[in-house]
């Protein structure tokens, strides 16, 4: 489906890239893999890609400056056995900063503007308009169900995938009459989100795995599966789509005594 496609990862230090990049490479695609600058490429992740013979450059860039994300797209250009960009898989996220609405400071809210909002919109126009010389391609933005659901007391992080998932329908519009697609994964837990946002304001997560119907919490290879399908040509109608990746968690509060079965598998058969 991707064969010959040239996919430029985000952030290829990320497990959710170097996870989407080898099931891309492993479909055929050839990958640009971006890194911040002076940032020096995963050696077991190079080893996996190398083992599968899969054709791979590497560019460092801070994609928040057009001049650096401009110089990464002439990289890829100059190269022989790439020469173009057919579609983008965006997944920078920011940290996880913990604290209530009213206390996020002036310096927070410019970080999160400066090195993340402008990153996305700056990567956005710049690969976007890349990939649109072809007169055709894909872009998928990774976002998380807390676009929709709020975190309790970790306001940023809503805020910030809140306007990646605008800034994605606004991608399907521009970019999709130049032929270019856009959709937004709505990623769910994926193990461990009951520690990492534990907070007295929200309990979304505590217990989750248990308010999801089936019981089955999302791995990297269910992502990577379905971003390969989004990024190749089999959905062409699919554009400006948000695609909630949580196994039913936003569309129902089970809590463990109702999901009895969940409960049983999670304690090794256990009542």
């Amino acid at each position: 489906m991707l064969n010959g496609k040239i996919c430029f990862i985000a952030d290829a230090s990320e497990k959710t890239g170097q996870s989407v990049g080898f099931a891309l490479g492993k479909q055929g695609a050839k990958l640009v893999l971006c890194l911040p600058q002076n940032k020096k490429p995963d050696e077991l992740f190079l080893n996996r890609l190398n083992d599968a013979n899969i054709s791979y450059m590497f560019v460092n860039a801070n994609l928040e400056n057009i001049n650096e994300a401009e110089n990464a797209v002439s990289l890829v250009k100059a190269e022989k056995s790439f020469g173009r960009i057919d579609a983008l898989f965006y997944n920078i996220r920011p940290d996880i900063i913990k604290c209530r609405m009213t206390e996020i400071n002036s310096e927070q809210l410019s970080c999160l503007i400066n090195d993340y909002i402008c990153k996305v919109f700056v990567t956005t126009k710049i690969i976007g308009s890349a990939i649109s010389e072809n007169g055709a391609g894909s872009i998928v933005f990774l976002s998380s169900v807390n676009a929709e659901k709020p975190t309790g007391m970790f306001g940023l992080w809503s805020v910030y995938f809140g306007a990646l998932r605008n800034l994605s329908r606004e991608a399907a519009l521009y970019f999709g009459v130049k032929g270019v697609r856009s959709n937004c994964i709505e990623l769910g837990p994926m193990g461990g989100e009951d520690i990492s946002f534990k907070n007295d304001l929200s309990r979304f997560y505590q217990g989750y795995m248990y308010k999801i119907p089936s019981g089955y919490i999302g791995t990297l290879s269910d992502l990577a599966s379905l971003t390969s399908y989004l990024l190749s040509d089999s959905n062409k109608y699919i554009n400006g789509a948000e695609i909630r990746m949580d196994g039913g968690l936003l569309l129902q509060y089970i809590d463990v005594v109702s999901n009895a079965n969940a409960c049983m598998r999670n304690n090794g058969g256990k009542e």
